[in-house]
């Protein structure tokens, strides 16, 4: 269990206006060798985190991929995948074309499905 971290509040204030829920707020740290850092070439992205939910314990078979300041797990892939296969506590539809990164993300969602689908549909 991750009990001994000091955790941020990754809620949104639910008074405030869209835009300043939605705004980034902190940054997260990619793994070095993960598939978001590659992705995004740099290991630190500024996210709109807001969330009440965190990852205690680590599913078998996932990978984790971005972590916030205080040691919350922000991003998570599957090892091993041969597709992309990656799931991340922030909002990255969010204003998505504002956000070069998003973007990438979207589009490698995008290619993902288009090739499952050619395969199998």
């Amino acid at each position: 269990a991750r009990t001994e971290l000091n955790l941020m509040d990754h809620r949104e204030d639910k008074s405030a206006p869209l835009d300043v829920q939605y705004a980034p707020v902190h940054d997260v740290e990619l793994s070095a060798d993960g598939v978001l850092a590659r992705m995004a070439g740099v290991q630190h992205l500024r996210v709109n985190s807001l969330h009440g939910q965190g990852i205690d314990r680590l599913g078998e078979g996932l990978t984790i991929e971005a972590v916030a300041p205080d040691g919350q797990i922000e991003a998570v892939s599957v090892a091993g995948a041969k597709t992309f296969a990656a799931g991340v506590q922030w909002h990255p539809e969010w204003k998505f074309w504002a956000d070069p990164f998003s973007v990438s993300l979207f589009k490698a969602f995008g290619q993902a499905a288009a090739s499952f689908q050619g395969a199998y549909g």
